[in-house]
């Protein structure tokens, strides 16, 4: 019994593991960049990647399909043009560069948004994407310090949400998202509280 409860908790941490950094540096980018209406922006292009896997030809919800939108699209293409993804993102890019690489933000977005929304859901995906990135812009402007407070505060309330849920027997998806919230508001008032008088 308790191998299997253990089993539970490793493969939802591993999952949510997947979730939290890929979504957390996804969520830095349209936080920066102060995207409105990013849903409805997202939900657009995530069928774009939907096509793509079709036209490739790789069945949806394989392991083949996560390996590479997962493996290829963000750890490798990411990785390799963080330097322009960052400009991007702080507007560094000329005109026509940036329509470029924001079309290709957007489509790998897409494609692992379609992926994850299976696993997540839409609440905990778009939860996932946007507080502990909003968390991270309050308290630092330097990327690599945001990933880490991001990932930090996502998996803390993340294991403190699976834990409530296991002993009281909380809806697990709702929780999470109140329990994000939790952290937020807590944030939002540490903001305040250390921001110096006068300071806008």
């Amino acid at each position: 019994m308790i191998s299997q409860t253990a089993s539970l908790f490793l493969l939802q941490l591993s999952l949510i593991a997947v979730v939290l950094i890929l979504h957390t540096y996804l969520g830095l980018h349209i936080v920066r960049r102060t995207l409105i209406f990013c849903d409805l922006v997202l939900a657009q292009l995530a069928a774009l990647g939907t096509l793509i896997g079709v036209a490739l030809q790789i069945k949806y919800g394989s392991p083949l399909s996560y390996a590479l939108s997962f493996g290829s699209v963000l750890l490798v293409f990411h990785y390799g043009a963080r330097d322009k993804f960052i400009a991007l993102a702080q507007g560094h890019l000329a005109p026509k560069a940036e329509r470029i690489w924001d079309f290709l933000f957007f489509t790998t977005q897409g494609t692992i948004t379609v992926l994850i929304v299976p696993v997540a859901g839409v609440l905990l995906a778009y939860a996932f994407m946007m507080v502990p990135a909003s968390i991270a812009a309050m308290f630092t402007r330097t990327w690599g310090r945001a990933l880490g407070i991001g990932w930090l505060v996502g998996f803390v309330a993340y294991v403190m949400d699976l834990g409530s849920s296991y002993l009281f027997s909380f809806p697990y998806g709702p929780s999470l998202v109140l329990s994000l919230g939790a952290f937020f508001l807590g944030a939002v008032i540490l903001r305040c509280l250390s921001q110096p008088k006068g300071a806008y």
